[in-house]
């Protein structure tokens, strides 16, 4: 993506040079520049996620997510490596014995990073009550490496059990993504 720019002279600059100097300076923001655009080009649109009941479960007990409680739930890719995942779920219910852990099932196959632990923003209602933050986790480090994980805070904290149609989450997290060939 050169503009035309003269070659850096490095011995120039070392000799202080103030119009090597102001080149260089020239061709580093150029540079910041053609990055910024180089990455933001590389976003693609947003895809949604075809629902799945399957794809929502909890640690412990059950997550029942209906179609009609997707509000939204859909993905963007970064180029190979890096995904973004947003998701906006009303009405949901738990069942007897769930635990400290809703789990959203990453779509297409994709598996969390094996070194990738990353944390996003999570606002929830648990059984009705007052709106909260939580964390959403990608952890490609422990045992759930095709799930996010739906934490309440503070840690450990177990979601309310038998509550019909009164939990929402929304959420967001960023990370990157193991290989996968073909998507």
């Amino acid at each position: 993506m050169s503009r035309g720019l003269r070659p850096l002279d490095d011995d120039r600059i070392r000799a202080g040079d103030p119009l090597a100097t102001a080149d260089a300076i020239k061709a580093l923001w150029t540079g910041v520049q053609d990055l910024q655009a180089l990455v933001s080009g590389r976003a693609i649109a947003w895809r949604a996620v075809a629902f799945d009941a399957t794809d929502f479960t909890a640690s412990g007990g059950t997550w029942t997510v209906a179609a009609a409680d997707v509000v939204d739930y859909k993905l963007a890719r970064v180029g190979a490596d890096l995904v973004t995942v947003q998701f906006s779920l009303k009405e949901t219910s738990t069942g007897v014995g769930v635990t400290d852990q809703l789990l959203i099932r990453l779509p297409l196959g994709l598996v969390i990073h094996p070194t990738a632990h990353m944390l996003g923003p999570l606002a929830y209602s648990d059984n009705g009550g007052a709106t909260a933050l939580g964390i959403v986790v990608a952890d490609g480090t422990g045992a759930l490496p095709t799930k996010l994980q739906l934490l309440r805070l503070p840690l450990p904290t177990n979601w309310t059990a038998s509550a019909t149609n009164t939990t929402l989450v929304r959420g967001g997290i960023t990370f990157q993504i193991a290989p996968v060939a073909g998507n």
